[in-house]
């Protein structure tokens, strides 16, 4: 037999026989005592000897006893099987078959180990995750965030479907079969009945033949998000009405001098439309005979993150005008920006002139 087979005396644990693959594996031990050759580091008869299970309540021979165990000596996993038999002298002694399973054993240990590691991120994942049959989208595992995020027992959650945990049920049942890995806007449906918008990132688990097998989904309520998205659409579209309603022009221009936006009374004030202003640089419109009094203004906004000034601008329709800026310098992310107020006080300067003289 490719397994180790020996023979010991139950009471002076002497080691009777030894079969050739056992030789080959142990050394030839026979006449030696089983628990100091056999293993290692033992002082006495092995605390996990298996003789006292061996006889039955009468003193004869019971079941065999059968028990995994790694060998101290060698390290090596073995399957045995014990039992208590009638030797050639007639005394009862132990035989033991001890079949190696290192090689199973490892790979049951190292799966073990992935499945604790994996359990371990699924469960400390932050956000929803659950994972649902291809065939039937039933629910065969999530986490505790899910649970926490849907209302759900684990034994409640593992009796719903995907379609149970979804407010658009056909829509969720058509991305799947689109494999579409990133739904943004899908509504859910919790426990209690209420509704929330859901980001929802997806995967496909497929077997050797490319078949799905497991459908994955992290979901995450971005109902925040929507309401701070909501806000501020709501706070953009009031500046934007605020910006186009104004009487004064209004430009946001970079830091090369080009216009980025311009507002209603920008084109009414310059006779351009939005089209022709936007894009170009705010120098291509300007009247003033010195290039350099332009920089100059760009340099004192800098300097002092407003200012404000006056500055000769060409109408489209060649007249020259006197527009009055308000300028601020304003920083977003990593962009630099002019945002510029101004006003035509060509009459207003001609009526000042005139009321001087």
């Amino acid at each position: 037999l490719e397994a180790i087979v020996y023979v010991a005396d139950m009471e002076t644990y002497e080691v009777l026989f030894l079969n050739k693959y056992g030789r080959e594996v142990l050394g030839d031990v026979t006449g030696k005592t089983c628990w100091q050759s056999l293993q290692t580091d033992q002082t006495g008869p092995c605390d996990f000897c298996t003789n006292e299970f061996l006889m039955d309540a009468d003193g004869n021979p019971g079941s065999p006893y059968i028990w995994d165990f790694q060998n101290t000596l060698t390290g090596r996993w073995f399957h045995i099987t014990d039992r208590a038999i009638k030797w050639i002298d007639g005394r009862i002694v132990r035989l033991e078959i001890a079949t190696d399973i290192s090689d199973r054993k490892n790979a049951e240990m190292a799966l073990k180990e992935s499945e604790e590691k994996y359990s371990n991120l699924f469960e400390s994942e932050l956000d929803a995750i659950a994972i649902f049959e291809a065939d039937t989208r039933k629910i065969v595992d999530c986490n505790e965030a899910f649970l926490k995020l849907y209302g759900y027992s684990r034994e409640e959650a593992l009796l719903l479907k995907a379609d149970d945990i979804s407010a658009e049920p056909e829509k969720t049942a058509a991305s799947i079969e689109k494999k579409d890995t990133r739904i943004r806007g899908r509504r859910h449906k919790k426990k209690d009945g209420t509704f929330f918008p859901a980001l929802v990132t997806g995967s496909t688990i497929r077997n050797e033949d490319g078949r799905p097998l497991y459908y994955s989904a992290t979901v995450i309520d971005i109902t925040d998000l929507k309401q701070t998205e909501d806000a501020l659409r709501k706070h953009k579209h009031r500046i934007e009405l605020i910006l186009q309603t104004a009487m004064d022009g209004f430009y946001i221009i970079d830091m090369e001098g080009k216009i980025i936006d311009a507002n209603l009374a920008a084109q009414q004030i310059t006779g351009y439309d939005r089209k022709e202003l936007v894009g170009n640089d705010i120098r291509d419109f300007e009247a003033s005979e010195d290039e350099s009094e332009t920089m100059d203004n760009a340099r004192q906004v800098v300097k002092k993150g407003f200012h404000r000034f006056e500055i000769k601008h060409r109408h489209k329709s060649g007249r020259v005008m006197d527009l009055e800026f308000s300028t601020n310098y304003i920083q977003i992310d990593e962009e630099r920006f002019f945002f510029a107020f101004f006003r035509d006080v060509t009459e207003m300067k001609k009526t000042a002139h005139a009321l001087e003289t």
